[in-house]
C-alpha cells in the first residue's frame, strides 16, 4: 500500500512538471505573438507603401507604353513621308535620265571615253580570232536604256561563251604586248590581296598604278536539258567554288569536274547558263550571284545595238535578258551604286592627261592588224 502511494505521488509530480512546462511554452508563444502584433501596424504600413509604389510603377509603365505607341506612329508617319519624298525624287530622276539627253562631263566623261577605247581594242582582238561576245550587265542596260553608259557608270561588261572565253585568255596577253600596251594588265583566277577575281578582267593603269579603265568579261556555259533543281544546285556549287578558290585549288581541274557533274558542254546546246566563275569575293563576303539560265535563242543569234553611236553585239532578246537580270530595268533604281573612281582621281589627272591616253588607244585601234 505504501509503495503504491509513493508511485502515485511521483506520477503527480511528473504531470505537474509537464503541465508547468507546457504553460511556460504557451506563455512564451503568447508573448511572441503579442510582440508580433505590436509590429503589425508597421508591417501593414510597409505593405501599403509598397502597394502604392507598385501602382505608380504600373502608371509609369503604361505611360511609357503610350509614348512608345505614339513614337511608333510618328516613325511610321515619317517613313511614309520619306518614301513619298524618295518616290518623288526617283520619278524626277527617271524623267531626267530617261527622257532628256543628259551627258556626263568632267572626270567621269574622261573615264567613260577611255573605257570605250579599251573596249574597242578588246573588240579588235575578238574579231581577229572570230570570237563571239556581247554587251552584258550594266553595259547592256546602259545601251538599251540610255544609248550608252548608265550615267553614273564608268566600266565595261562583256559576255562570252566558254570556248571563246578560253581562247581570249590564251591570246590576250600576246596582243597586249604586240601593241605596246605595257600598262594594260589581265587578271583571271588570281588573288589580289583579300580579293579573288575569277572572271577575266582587263585593266589599264597609269604609270603611278592608278586604275584608269576596266573591262570585265563573264563566261557562260552550254547545257542540253537542265534537270529539275538544276539552278539551285548550281547556286550551291558556286559557294563551293568560291571556297575552293580561297584554298588555292587548281581551277582547271575543278572546272573539268564541274563540267562532268553538271553535264555542261563547250559546244552548242539547247540552254545557256551563267558561268560558275561569274563572281567576285572580297572582305565584305559573298557578292550576290545571279544565275542566268536561258534557252539558247535568248542570246543567239546575236543582234546589234548602239553604244555611244558605235554598234556592238547584244543578246537576241535583250528585253527578256535584262528583265531576268534587273526586273523593271526601264526604271531608274531608288538606290544607285556609285563608282567613286572619277571622284577620287579628279584632282590628280586633268583633261589633257586623259586626252593623251585616249589618243594612244585611238591610234592603236585605227592601225590594228595593219
Amino acid at each position: 500500500m505504501k509503495m503504491f502511494g509513493r508511485n502515485n505521488k511521483n506520477d503527480q509530480e511528473i504531470l505537474n512538471n509537464k503541465l508547468t512546462t507546457e504553460v511556460s511554452d504557451l506563455t512564451q508563444q503568447v508573448n511572441h505573438l503579442l510582440k508580433k502584433e505590436d509590429k503589425l501596424p508597421g508591417i501593414n504600413e510597409d505593405i501599403q507603401n509598397i502597394s502604392s509604389e507598385i501602382s505608380e510603377l504600373k502608371k509609369e509603365i503604361q505611360s511609357v507604353k503610350n509614348e512608345n505607341v505614339e513614337l511608333k506612329r510618328i516613325i511610321e508617319d515619317n517613313k511614309k513621308n520619306y518614301d513619298r519624298i524618295l518616290d518623288s525624287y526617283n520619278q524626277q530622276f527617271s524623267t531626267l535620265f530617261l527622257y532628256y539627253d543628259l551627258k556626263s562631263k568632267g572626270p567621269l566623261r574622261n573615264f567613260q571615253r577611255l573605257n570605250q577605247e579599251l573596249l574597242n581594242f578588246v573588240v579588235n582582238v575578238l574579231e581577229k580570232y572570230d570570237l563571239k561576245y556581247w554587251l552584258d550587265y550594266g553595259t547592256l542596260l546602259g545601251a538599251v536604256r540610255h544609248g550608252g553608259y548608265i550615267p553614273w557608270d564608268d566600266d565595261i561588261d562583256l559576255g562570252m561563251m566558254r570556248k571563246d572565253y578560253n581562247k581570249l585568255i590564251e591570246v590576250i596577253d600576246d596582243e597586249i604586248k604586240s601593241n605596246n600596251l605595257e600598262n594594260v594588265e589581265v587578271t583571271v583566277n588570281d588573288r589580289l590581296e583579300a580579293i579573288r577575281i575569277s572572271f577575266l578582267q582587263i585593266a589599264y593603269y597609269s604609270d603611278e598604278g592608278e586604275l584608269l579603265a576596266g573591262l570585265d568579261v563573264f563566261p557562260s556555259d552550254y547545257v542540253d536539258t537542265p534537270p529539275s533543281g538544276f539552278a539551285e544546285k548550281v547556286i550551291e556549287e558556286q559557294k563551293i567554288f568560291i571556297e575552293k578558290m580561297k584554298e588555292g585549288a587548281d581551277i582547271n581541274e575543278y572546272m573539268d569536274d564541274y563540267y562532268q557533274r553538271f553535264n555542261l558542254s563547250l559546244d552548242e546546246q539547247n540552254y545557256i547558263v551563267s558561268g560558275i566563275d561569274n563572281n567576285l569575293r572580297g572582305n565584305s563576303g559573298y557578292h550576290a550571284y545571279h544565275l542566268g539560265l536561258f534557252k539558247k535563242e535568248v542570246v543567239f543569234p546575236l543582234k546589234s545595238i548602239k553604244f555611244n553611236d558605235v554598234s556592238y553585239p547584244c543578246p537576241n532578246d535583250t528585253d527578256f535578258y535584262l528583265r531576268d537580270l534587273y526586273k523593271e530595268y526601264n526604271k531608274i533604281p531608288k538606290v544607285v551604286v556609285h563608282h567613286f573612281r572619277a571622284d577620287n582621281l579628279n584632282r590628280k589627272y586633268d583633261d589633257e592627261f586623259f586626252d593623251r591616253q585616249i589618243k594612244k588607244f585611238e591610234q592603236i585601234n585605227d592601225n590594228f592588224g595593219k
